[in-house]
Formats: C-alpha cells, sequence, structure tokens
C-alpha cells in the first residue's frame, strides 16, 4: 500500500513582453499532500490481540469481572455490527472463552460492544463493556487434580 502519493502540476507560462522583442519562462509546481488516511477498521484478529490486558464487567447472564489474560482464553471472537462517530468506532464483538480456573475448563459466550479511538492515523482499544456472558458448557477437557491445584 502506498501510504503517501504526492500529486504534482507543472504549468509552464510563456510571457511576452508587450514588443515581442523577447520571451520569458516561468515554470510554476505545485505539490497536494493526499490527505491521511485513517487505517482499515480492526478485524478479528486485531481485535482479540487488542483485548489482551484489559478487562470487561458484565451485569447480564453471569455477571462478574472478565480479565483478558491470555490469548488462549479467546477461543473465537467475530464482528457483527459497527457504528462510527467521528474519532470513535462501537463494534459489536461475539467471543467464545475459555475458563482455565476451572477444572473443566468451562466455556462462555460473550457479546460485547468494543470501543476504539483515532488516534494518529490507527484505531487504538479504549473500552470493552460486557453486554451478556453466559455458559456455553465446557470444552470437553477436563484439567488432572495435579494441575488444576497449581502443583
Amino acid at each position: 500500500m502506498i501510504s503517501r502519493i504526492l500529486t504534482a502540476a507543472a504549468a509552464m507560462m510563456i510571457a511576452i513582453t508587450a514588443d515581442s522583442s523577447e520571451a520569458l519562462n516561468t515554470s510554476q509546481t505545485t505539490i497536494t499532500p493526499e490527505p491521511v488516511t485513517l487505517a482499515s477498521y480492526p478485524d478479528d484478529e486485531k481485535i482479540k490481540a487488542d483485548l489482551i490486558g484489559h478487562f470487561m464487567y458484565v451485569a447480564d447472564g453471569l455477571p462478574g469481572f472478565w480479565e483478558f489474560s491470555s490469548p488462549s482464553t479467546i477461543q473465537f471472537g467475530n464482528t457483527g455490527s459497527t457504528r462510527r462517530d467521528g474519532d470513535l468506532l462501537e463494534i459489536n464483538f461475539t467471543l467464545f472463552l475459555v475458563d482455565y480456573k476451572t477444572k473443566e475448563r468451562s466455556l462462555y459466550r460473550a457479546e460485547t460492544v468494543i470501543e476504539y479511538k483515532q488516534v494518529a492515523g490507527t484505531w487504538e482499544l479504549s473500552t470493552v463493556r460486557g453486554k451478556t456472558i453466559k455458559d456455553a458448557g465446557t470444552t470437553g477437557f477436563v484439567m488432572p487434580n495435579y494441575l488444576q491445584n497449581g502443583c
């Protein structure tokens, strides 16, 4: 992708004196920089990576906090609708999350609203709001007791 394109327009003007005895050549160049364009909206993989280190509070479904501490806790993420208002971008995002703190590795489906802000031509994650989080069963893997207890 080309990051910046410069457009140059040159005009050659010939001025002739009133008595037509001498021609004068002048050259003028106008350079117009392309406006800085914002990178495309974050895709699913970027959103999942950006979530690491953030947390969300969910009041509906299974209330509580969820901390995105590791990429392995996010099994799936999918972008729904998006809404842009100036420098703000809201993305409805569905996640399947694994709770590695439980022996059964509980699986949850979370509906979230992820907010990005435009900073210097890029999108930076600012807020994660959990709309709902519901038990989606287990991953089918049962963690052995010796791992569960931290041994």
